[in-house]
């Protein structure tokens, strides 16, 4: 089950959720960034089919909201290792970093 943290200060292009994390069975918060393709992107990268199309994505473990500075935890002291990992969707195919 997905948890979403709602804050008024996220950008538009980020998401704070607790998930679990890819790499483990375990739960943890992540910071999600999704960089989306504009019109001048279609013009530089022909791989590229349309408007709002997911470019990269970047998904990070955190302990507190980068944008409000909320404790996800509800005020625990548990430390997120700050795993991450880069999702590069800008070739012909999608590739982990």
């Amino acid at each position: 089950m997905v948890v979403e943290h709602k804050c008024d200060k996220l950008p538009k292009g980020a998401y704070v959720f607790k998930a679990q994390v890819s790499s483990s069975s375990k739960i943890a918060w992540l910071l999600h960034l999704i960089r989306e393709a504009t019109e001048e992107d279609l013009e530089e990268n022909h791989y590229l089919n349309e408007v709002g199309e997911d470019i990269w994505t970047v998904s990070a473990e955190i302990s507190f909201c980068p944008y409000c500075g909320c404790n996800l935890y509800n005020g625990q002291l548990i430390e997120a290792n700050g795993d991450f990992v880069l999702y590069d969707s800008s070739g012909c195919k999608m590739r982990k970093c």
